[in-house]
């Protein structure tokens, strides 16, 4: 399974994962972090759609990488 490798990889501890994908939420609940996910909750959007969504939430997000309480950032 590709999400067991990413985990179990050295490179999971400055890995990012930017997902639509919930199951990297649940993996993350039960397994903890790193890599740290952020959870875009906003169904099937194009690539410029997704751009916005990042540059608007900039801020937070940068906020959130460095972080060492949280692991998932979820954006509605």
């Amino acid at each position: 399974m590709r999400i067991r490798l990413l985990l179990d990889a050295n490179l999971s501890q400055k890995m990012l994962i930017v997902t639509n994908d919930e199951d990297f939420l649940h993996l993350s609940s039960t397994k903890g972090f790193p890599p740290k996910v952020i959870l875009l909750r906003t169904g099937n959007q194009n690539r410029k759609y997704i751009e916005q969504l990042i540059i608007t939430n900039k801020s937070q997000i940068e906020s959130f990488i460095y972080s060492t309480e949280y692991g998932v950032l979820e954006i509605i």
